[in-house]
């Protein structure tokens, strides 16, 4: 739920505030990084965005612990967003439902798609 209040296309969805609450709770109570993605872009969402940098460089790394190394790459897209001062936003609201993020018809800021996602 986080990651969709984070990055939702569509704003009446978006709660940036909301979901980095969610994701740090999940980051706190899990004692791990799988939920430091969900908590950067919700960084970026929310601001400062400054702060979105440190836990997307962090995610990749728990994705490649986990075998996915698809979305390690999609992980390292998104902190060079960040770090270009960018929010993400998914053009599904709801990419979570299908177990994936993010959908392969989303585009980055600069108008790129996510490597390996289609």
């Amino acid at each position: 739920m986080g990651w969709v209040l984070a990055t939702s296309g569509d704003p009446q969805f978006r709660n940036g505030a909301e979901a980095a609450s969610m994701a740090a709770c999940a980051c706190e109570l899990t004692r791990n990084r799988e939920a430091s993605g969900t908590f950067a872009a919700a960084c970026a969402e929310a601001g400062p965005i400054d702060q979105a940098v440190s836990p997307a460089q962090r995610a990749p790394d728990a994705t490649v612990a986990h075998g996915d190394t698809n979305a390690a790459v999609r992980d390292l897209e998104l902190e060079r967003i960040y770090r270009d001062r960018k929010p993400f936003y998914d053009r599904d609201p709801c990419p979570l439902l299908r177990g994936t993020r993010p959908h392969p018809s989303t585009q980055f800021p600069d108008g790129s798609h996510p490597s390996g996602l289609g």
